[in-house]
Order: structure tokens, then sequence, then C-alpha cells
């Protein structure tokens, strides 16, 4: 469980350029290995959920515009049910399994396959599975969220190495890269809530646990 955001931070040590050792949100010297595990577990707002999301994939399908054919015999489950696309529907139990009904639409819900943006309940799709909504989106918890961080109600910006659709979702001076669609590292001076935000590993005087930014050395 996990193990992907073990690997990618044993990546992102082995890559990134060596610095002196960063400062925890305890005080204690930061190891720079420290998995992104443990950035949502120290972040603590996050549930168990998010140690099973799969593999970053590398796509993110083109959003298109949507139709939406009418659905004859809706009623909640005892007639035909509506498919995706279909509508209009009310409730969740108008649309066939795997859909939610989302404005009038049944929609894949989150995890779900899909082929375009449009398909997904969330607006966002990335490498074929429905993925969370993005930074500013109301919430009610992390799993919800590009960023797998809720709060105060809403989605918070992805750190590096975190799902992205656009460089508003980062808090990190990097960005989100275009072609994987994850947000990049800050440079020096940049925001960090952690060494791996960084491109030296160094991250100094965050507070993770109340989402308080250091800066990157």
């Amino acid at each position: 469980m996990g193990q992907w955001l073990e690997r990618l931070a044993r990546r992102a040590a082995a890559s990134a350029a060596p610095g002196p050792a960063g400062t925890s949100p305890t005080g204690r010297s930061a190891d720079p290995r420290t998995s992104r595990r443990d950035f949502l577990k120290k972040a603590g707002v996050v549930g168990a959920a998010a140690w099973s999301v799969p593999v970053i994939e590398s796509a993110l399908a083109p959003a298109s515009a949507a139709s939406t054919p009418t659905c004859v015999g809706v009623c909640g489950g005892a007639c035909p049910t509506c498919g995706l696309g279909q509508g209009p529907c009310t409730t969740n139990t108008q649309c066939s399994t795997g859909l939610v009904c989302s404005s009038g639409v049944c929609k894949t819900a989150q995890g779900g396959t899909c082929s375009t943006n449009s398909n997904c309940s969330t607006g966002v799709c990335i490498g074929g599975t429905c993925r969370g909504t993005v930074a500013g989106t109301p919430c009610s918890g992390g799993t919800t969220c590009l960023s797998y961080i809720c709060s105060g109600g809403t989605c918070h910006q992805s750190a590096a190495g975190f799902y992205c659709l656009s460089s508003a979702d980062c808090y990190t001076s990097g960005g989100c890269s275009a072609t994987a669609h994850t947000c990049n590292k800050s440079a020096k001076n940049g925001k960090c809530l952690w060494n791996g935000d960084c491109t030296s590993n160094n991250c100094q005087g965050a507070v993770l646990g109340t989402l308080t930014y250091g800066t990157c050395k």
C-alpha cells in the first residue's frame, strides 16, 4: 500500500541536485528521501483511501463538447436507466452502474474509466481514469481532490509530483508539467511544504501539519 508514492520519492531524491539537509516541521533534520505517503500523513488531511491511488499516468484526455441524449423511461432504476452522457437525471439511481448524476446527466464517478473530461463527474480525465477536482473546488475529504488535500472545505493546491491540470493547481514555482500533468518542483526561494517540493531537496521553515509554506534553499 502506498508503494508507488515511495518509489516516486526515491526516484526524485536520486535525480535531484545534492544540497544541505533541510529542516522538518518539528525542527529535526529532514530526510530528502521522505516519501509522498509521509507528506500526506504529516499533513493530516487525507484518509487511508489515498494510499491506494494508482501509478500516475502521463496522458491527459482532451476535453470535448458534451451531448445529452434523452433517456426514455427513467424512474429511479425500476425502468431502463441512463447510460454515459444520457439524461435528464435527478438521482444516481437513475444512472447505470458506475455512473452518477451530475448536473442532470449521467457521468462516470471518480476512479472510473474515461476517454474525455466530459465523461467524468469531476470534469477531470487523466490517463483514462476520472480523477479528483481542481484546486479551489469545494470538498469534504482529501481523496476528492487532485492534490489529495482538502483544507477549509476546498481542495488545496498540489505538491510537487501530484496531479494538476494547470499551474494554478500547483503551489510550487515549477508549475504544471504539460506532458505528465503533475506539479514540478520549486527552484531556490520557491514555496514548499516538504523537501520533496524543492529541486535542492531542502525546504526550510514549513509547517506541514498546518500547511504553512516554507522556502526552498
